[in-house]
């Protein structure tokens, strides 16, 4: 057969195949009540709540077979696996068919558009999030089938406009939530290749101002990674995630307070623009994050390090956090970092002492978990300038201070100290402050000059 009368050929069976498709569901596409328009209806919510494992709720469907197969879903209600608890609204779905799957009884989509759409994740009091929990599946041994996640990524486009997203977190003896609005979603997927481009852009209310996030990257197939199984932990979808994350205005309490961390101190708290890479990656348990070429602004300093955090979205978290900073003053420090953080006794000392000053950070080292008390650890070395201290019981000052302060676990110790102590201008100086369990100790080593009147005058 020639090349020419076979793509005729091939023409006319498609317009046919159309046809007959638009001849079986005229009822449908007028808006028909009739038995035959009602079944298809159950027929597609059948075929998506198939897919996503939970109950579909809707107020009208309509479908359109040109110029493509296209069903819209209207005033549209996913319902928890547990049936009762809403998991996401939507004023409008728009889901973009494959042909060859309606031929097998089967629905699957190509693009999908969900415009205003409200989504809730929760993790109940056992640690267990609603989206990781599997949906009601079927026999045909697709493991997609059931888990939203993984099964938006067969799509080739998912778009969410003007979204909003509540996270309830009620895993820490009380329901914890925090809202993000203006969600902007994007999801370019490439199925044959398991990977996806991905954006994610949203703003969350709060004062003194709103807090805005943007995330862009790929998502791929994870390699095989050994996970600790449990019956009372969650399966994670093997996906991982490598781009760029941009936040302005985040509040740091705030991180606190998501991250579900108790007794949270007064005076803990900054607003900070941050960005850098970060990869997320399934771990041991929950998930890995790694983020790297970390760049911070908080108020007129800045931050640069790395930072990882084990066990993602489990019940206890661990973190470390490596970073340099500009100068800043000793109060904007302990804003971004409090003092407890270095040891209990500190805080006291600092206020006794009467400790103030600037701060550079050379190199610090923040490790510890956010849950469900806080137990964080800071070790690393600092430079300090024009500090000024209350060095003994008598009042004796020590100011117009310089030199590097370096944080050992259970003690502080000062190298190359420099500055006036009371009438003697001291150089090449060092102090050690040990913490024991009887309060702590001062050792401290002098070198320096002072006028014969200034001396006679001290003795």
């Amino acid at each position: 057969m020639p090349v020419r009368s076979r793509r005729l050929l091939i023409g006319l069976l498609i317009i046919l195949v159309v046809g007959a498709i638009a001849l079986l569901l005229t009822p449908v596409l007028i808006g028909s009540d009739s038995p035959a328009a009602q079944q298809l209806k159950a027929f597609f919510l059948q075929q998506i709540e198939r897919n996503i494992g939970r109950k579909v709720e809707v107020r009208d469907v309509r479908l359109k077979v040109f110029p493509r197969i296209q069903l819209e879903l209207f005033d549209v209600t996913v319902r928890d696996v547990d049936g009762v608890e809403p998991f996401l609204t939507a004023k409008r779905w728009d889901l973009v068919l494959r042909l060859l799957p309606l031929f097998r009884r089967e629905v699957a989509g190509k693009r999908l558009t969900i415009e205003a759409p409200q989504l809730y994740l929760r993790r109940n009091a056992q640690g267990q999030w609603n989206f990781l929990t599997p949906g009601v599946s079927d026999q045909s041994g697709d493991p997609t089938i059931g888990a939203p996640l993984p099964r938006l990524l067969l799509l080739q486009e998912v778009t969410i406009e003007h979204g909003a997203l509540t996270i309830t977190d009620m895993s820490h003896g009380e329901a914890r939530t925090v809202e993000f609005t203006s969600l902007d979603f994007a999801v370019m997927a490439q199925p044959a290749r398991k990977r996806a481009d991905l954006y994610l852009s949203a703003v969350m209310p709060g004062r003194p101002g709103s807090s805005s996030l943007t995330l862009a990257g790929t998502v791929t197939q994870a390699r095989s990674q050994v996970q600790i199984a449990a019956e009372d932990r969650p399966v994670y979808p093997s996906l991982q995630f490598e781009g760029s994350a941009e936040a302005t205005n985040i509040q740091t309490r705030k991180l606190a307070y998501l991250f579900g961390t108790r007794d949270i101190p007064a005076d803990f708290g900054a607003s900070m623009n941050v960005g850098g890479r970060i990869r997320v990656v399934p771990g041991v348990v929950g998930y890995d994050m790694v983020l790297s070429e970390l760049k911070a602004s908080i108020r007129e300093f800045g931050l640069a390090g790395r930072a990882s955090l084990s066990g993602l979205m489990t019940d206890q978290p661990t973190f470390t956090l490596t970073i340099a900073s500009s100068k800043l003053s000793l109060d904007e420090l302990l804003q971004v970092f409090p003092a407890h953080w270095m040891h209990d006794q500190l805080p006291g000392i600092i206020q006794q002492r009467n400790i103030r000053g600037t701060v550079e950070i050379v190199e610090a080292t923040i490790t510890g978990m956010a849950m469900p008390e806080p137990r964080v650890s800071l070790t690393g070395e600092f430079r300090v300038d024009g500090a000024h201290a209350v060095v003994d019981d008598k009042g004796t000052e020590i100011h117009n201070v310089s030199g590097t302060v370096l944080l050992e676990p259970g003690r502080v110790r000062v190298l190359a100290l420099n500055g006036l102590y009371g009438q003697m201008r001291v150089g090449g100086g060092k102090a050690t402050v040990s913490f024991t369990d009887n309060g702590p100790m001062l050792d401290l080593e002098l070198k320096g000059e002072m006028a014969a009147a200034d001396l006679i005058a001290q003795v």
